[in-house]
């Protein structure tokens, strides 16, 4: 299967859109969280909580 910038099967619906490439492209260029797996998610949060100096308990 054709994939572009780390997209998985199951991202955009199944699509390869040009909008919604460029869109998931974009979030992950603008540090985004928008167009990342679940637990990639998490670990970018995490590290960006870090980095701002919002830790919540529990995070640390």
């Amino acid at each position: 299967m054709y994939t572009h910038v780390g997209l998985e099967e199951g991202d955009c619906y199944n699509t390869l859109q040009k909008w919604c490439v460029e869109e998931m492209r974009e979030s992950r260029n603008n540090g985004n969280k928008r167009g990342k797996k679940r637990e990639e998610y998490k670990e970018v949060r995490k590290d960006s909580d870090k980095q701002m100096g919002i830790i919540k308990k529990g995070d640390a």
